[in-house]
């Protein structure tokens, strides 16, 4: 009997050894399969690292890119600023400019208009001193306008505009 549980004991030793065979291949099938899908990860994942540095590095451009384009605007701006600046000094200029030549063409004008307006008084006052001196008028109440038309009679009316004067005595002064 020792031998048949022996040969039992073998028997079923063999077949568990044989379990074991069997699900140590599925093991190793398995772990082989992880071990394929493993380098094929590698590989995606070297393959990510590569396309993630090129992304790093055209990343490091745009923004060395930017940094430059943001440095030229700002420039451009600055540019921009000091020309408007510089036009807004013209047309300040200008207007400044503008301005005192209205000034100066308004004085120039009052000036002259003040020189005309003196050398006119002068004239027009001459003129008016002129013209008194050489019509004289003189003074006479109307008591003695009466008398004279009354000795006057030498007057002799044409038309209603013209007026003659007979002139009968010569003794008479004017």
């Amino acid at each position: 009997m020792l031998v048949g549980c022996f040969v039992t004991k073998l028997t079923r030793q063999d077949s568990e050894l044989g379990a074991a065979k069997e699900a140590n291949a599925v093991l190793q099938s398995r772990l082989d399969e992880f071990a394929e899908r493993n380098e094929v990860l590698e590989r995606d994942a070297l393959a990510l690292q590569k396309v993630k540095k090129d992304y790093d590095d055209k990343l490091t451009k745009l923004k060395l890119r930017y940094t430059k384009a943001e440095g030229e605007v700002i420039q451009l701006r600055g540019e921009l600023s000091s020309t408007s600046g510089l036009q807004h000094s013209r047309i300040d200029d200008a207007v400044v400019e503008a301005r005192d030549e209205m000034a100066r063409g308004f004085a120039e004008k009052t000036s002259e208009i003040a020189g005309l307006r003196h050398c006119a008084s002068g004239v027009i006052q001459s003129t008016m001193l002129t013209t008194c001196s050489r019509i004289y008028l003189p003074v006479v109440s109307a008591g003695a306008v009466e008398a004279s038309v009354a000795v006057d009679d030498d007057v002799e009316v044409l038309d209603e505009d013209d007026v003659e004067v007979i002139d009968d005595d010569e003794d008479v002064e004017d």
